[in-house]
């Protein structure tokens, strides 16, 4: 498959709002190139739905930045687009978990918990805010011999770092084939498919409740399967929901109180919220 690069430049001011809206929009794959003239690469796949994307893409850009930033555009294939993320993305650190390229080479240190990750067209390197976000709520939460739920797992990043922190069990759904392959394929090379099972679909794929569920999303999808997330929370387990910009997160609260939830006050980084929300034990 083919897919068109789109080169954006926006000003330096705007540059934060752009990769938020971008991320929003479901890019496949972002990068800042330049910071200093603000940048930003996007990757979509040359498919039925390029042009609708495209056309959100400027409806949003003009709504962050009106008449002040420009497209390039070119086709590249899948090894270019391969080629591309390596120029860009280096290993990260969040706590105890390291996600590491699978193209460059690291030494682990006592107690580090490593992700070899390739996240091919699948949206997910660990460097976004609302991933951080996630991870750091992961490594204080994950119990050795507990069960979790990632809901939208993308590149399966939050499950493989769920079982790298002593998880049992892993459940992990995405609706998009292309993320769920690429997820597959990230299990497999780090050796945690006896943990995390990939499966393509929403909630309703995961039979049982988790002590853990972890949604990486966007506020509107947390809108609109909060009976689902909650309902996948066993009692005395906490939802993790993420992905929502920090205007929305006390919508996204006040839904989930709604479904008896006791949510936490949210986790903000670079206008981002992540929110914590508890399911009690009956009385």
């Amino acid at each position: 498959m083919s897919y068109v690069e789109l080169s954006i430049q926006v000003p330096p001011e705007t540059l934060d709002a752009t990769c938020s809206f971008l991320h929003e929009l479901g890019a496949g794959g972002l990068a800042v190139d330049d910071e200093a003239v603000a940048l930003v690469r996007v990757w979509l796949p040359q498919d039925a739905r390029l042009a609708a994307r495209v056309e959100d893409l400027r409806a949003g850009l003009e709504s962050v930045a009106p008449g002040t930033w420009d497209i390039g555009t070119r086709v590249v294939d899948t090894q270019d687009w391969a080629n591309a993320w390596k120029r860009f993305w280096h290993v990260t650190r969040v706590g105890r978990v390291v996600i590491a390229p699978s193209w460059e080479p690291y030494a682990p240190q006592p107690d580090d918990a490593v992700i070899r990750l390739d996240p091919g067209m699948a949206f997910g390197t660990g460097t976004h805010a609302t991933t951080v976000m996630c991870l750091r709520q992961l490594e204080e939460r994950v119990r050795a011999g507990c069960t979790v739920a990632d809901l939208g797992t993308g590149s399966g990043i939050l499950a493989i770092a769920a079982a790298r922190l002593g998880a049992v069990r892993v459940w992990a759904v995405d609706i998009d084939p292309v993320a769920v392959r690429a997820a597959r394929e990230n299990v497999d090379r780090n050796g945690v498919a006896d943990h995390v099972t990939v499966w393509e679909g929403g909630p309703e794929r995961i039979a049982q409740p988790c002590e853990i569920v972890v949604a990486n999303l966007t506020a509107d999808l947390h809108m609109a399967l909060a009976a689902q997330e909650a309902g996948l929370v066993a009692p005395g387990g906490v939802l993790i929901a993420s992905g929502i910009v920090a205007g929305e997160a006390e919508r996204v609260a006040a839904a989930l109180r709604g479904l008896g939830m006791a949510a936490s006050p949210p986790d903000t980084l670079d206008g981002w919220a992540c929110i914590s929300a508890c399911r009690p034990h009956p009385a």
